[in-house]
């Protein structure tokens, strides 16, 4: 049984500014690691930085993922500062001075600098809303419901970093010499020119992530190696069990969301209405236990509304019923 709210916060209430940076600092110094290079150092720190919530916006708000991109909140592009990033970059440069030369030094300040200089956009879609833009590299990217994309101004070094909680789809411009990777809670995804469509929403325990066309490499918490995918494959990661599975696809049944259409591939109802709920910003209340065993397989085209939807599951399980007042549907 299921009594969720349609609210999907992002981060927790920040406490203390100070407390905060204290935690971060001890966080800091038990991942220090003095053998990694500035570059891996700064992004290390902003991973920590993020997770805690930590980092100014131009409104002098909360930190990056503190919005709420559900209940029907309207998403937006918002500049994020790079803030406490700055004071990353002076905390990080004794880990790349120790046994470097004056050249090294210079080079490690001056990357550090312009690292700490860079602001960081965040593009996000409430409930029933969805988009599309471009990242400064040209890569063309589509934001699914209830989402969010944090990434720089512009890309600096050889690598190209973005982080998403929610669903994209992206078109990724290629460049060999600057990967491009996309960083989730769960799942790191590194590709170079490549059409892929990454699920991994904070509320969902499943995580797919589908190529159309190119090859990604997938990195798994926990996991010794790495898992490349050719076009037509995915990988689903159960962040519950801790299973990894890569099987064939039809790719673009993954992302006919970008159009209005909706795959609904092996959920149960628990998880379809949680599906549901984001598509059409409704909230959607399971309040029965009879079906939860079923496994629900269903493509629906463009156009379809959440009545149709519903009647359609309705027809697949036999006995259930559905109430609806307002945007509140209760399914018995």
């Amino acid at each position: 049984m299921s009594d969720r709210p349609n609210n999907m916060e992002l981060q927790p209430p920040l406490p203390s500014p100070a407390g905060e940076q204290d935690r971060l600092l001890d966080l800091w110094r038990q991942s220090g690691d003095a053998g990694m290079d500035m570059e891996t150092v700064m992004e290390e720190y902003r991973i920590l930085a993020d997770r805690l919530g930590i980092g100014g916006t131009e409104e002098g708000a909360a930190g990056p993922c503190s919005g709420n991109a559900g209940n029907g909140g309207r998403g937006g592009r918002r500049k994020v500062l790079a803030g406490l990033f700055r004071y990353a970059a002076i905390l990080a440069l004794p880990l790349c001075i120790a046994g470097a030369g004056i050249a090294m030094l210079l080079q490690s300040r001056e990357k550090a600098e312009a690292l700490a200089e860079t602001g960081f956009i965040q593009e996000a879609t409430g409930y029933g809303e969805k988009k599309d833009f471009y990242l400064p590299d040209s890569t063309r990217v589509w934001l699914n419901s209830g989402s969010v994309l944090i990434y720089p101004e512009k890309f600096i070094g050889n690598r190209r970093n973005v982080f998403l909680s929610g669903e994209g789809y992206f078109q990724v411009t290629e460049d060999r010499r600057r990967p491009f990777s996309v960083r989730t809670d769960n799942i790191s995804v590194k590709v170079h020119g490549t059409a892929f469509n990454l699920s991994s929403y904070a509320d969902d325990n499943v995580v797919k992530t589908t190529l159309e066309s190119g090859s990604v490499e997938i990195a798994v918490p926990g996991k010794e190696k790495t898992f490349t995918l050719v076009p037509d494959e995915q990988l689903t990661y159960n962040t519950g069990s801790d299973e990894v599975k890569i099987e064939k696809v039809s790719s673009s049944d993954f992302s006919t969301w970008r159009d209005g259409g909706i795959t609904i591939d092996d959920r149960s109802l628990e998880e379809t209405a949680l599906m549901l709920e984001k598509m059409f910003n409704v909230r959607i209340i399971v309040a029965t236990e009879r079906f939860a065993g079923a496994r629900l397989n269903i493509r629906f085209r463009s156009g379809e509304t959440i009545g149709n939807v519903l009647h359609i599951i309705q027809g697949i399980l036999p006995g259930m019923r559905i109430d609806t007042s307002g945007n509140v549907i209760i399914i018995r």
